[in-house]
């Protein structure tokens, strides 16, 4: 009867599904100085927070010798710019690069009304494993966390209709980017 419930449990144990980690960014800093355009929105010398979560489990929807781009969900990414906050309501990417230089982690999509942003963190060489590459990659933290982040290599662009309503002319700017870029696994779950 022991061995019976011994194969019971243990068979139980393999249906269980595998833990699903998930990888979390944070970015904050303060935007400036203003690098291109006008900077139609006033967000020289306003703080930028983001924080973005993404399955280490993901693939890559498109993939460079150099680079992968993954998606994110909507409500995965959180930013607060100044005092405005807001979470994704559509899909964004974040695109790992991996040069002989420098790595960055860059992440893009929509805010709101609809103006789209590029988050770009400026990382050490090396600081992502070469797994995050290749259609077989997955997202992973980066080592050391956290990493200062400076401009103009760290930065902030924005694109934005909203400056230029009655023409409706799309208005680009962008602003460097000063202060720190942490990665950490969160707990397993399943």
């Amino acid at each position: 009867m022991k061995t019976l419930c011994s194969i019971v449990l243990l068979c139980a144990a393999a249906v269980v599904a595998p833990a699903q980690s998930t990888v979390t960014y944070t970015i904050t800093g303060t935007l400036g100085p203003v690098l291109g355009g006008t900077d139609c929105l006033g967000l020289d010398n306003m703080m930028l927070s983001l924080t973005a979560s993404i399955s280490s489990k993901s693939v890559p929807i498109k993939t460079t010798t150099v680079s992968a781009t993954y998606k994110l969900p909507a409500g995965s990414v959180s930013v607060t710019i100044g005092g405005t906050n807001f979470k994704n309501t559509k899909p964004w990417t974040v695109t790992y690069i991996l040069n002989s230089t420098s790595d960055n982690l860059t992440f893009a999509g929509a805010g709101m009304s609809g103006t789209t942003y590029i988050i770009n963190a400026n990382l050490k060489v090396k600081s992502f494993p070469p797994t995050v590459l290749g259609t077989t990659g997955h997202p992973s933290v980066f080592k050391p966390s956290p990493q200062t982040l400076t401009s103009p290599a760290s930065f902030l662009s924005y694109t934005t209709t909203l400056c230029t309503a009655a023409s409706r002319t799309m208005s680009s700017s962008k602003l460097g980017l000063g202060g720190s870029a942490n990665s950490q696994p969160a707990a397993p779950t399943r």
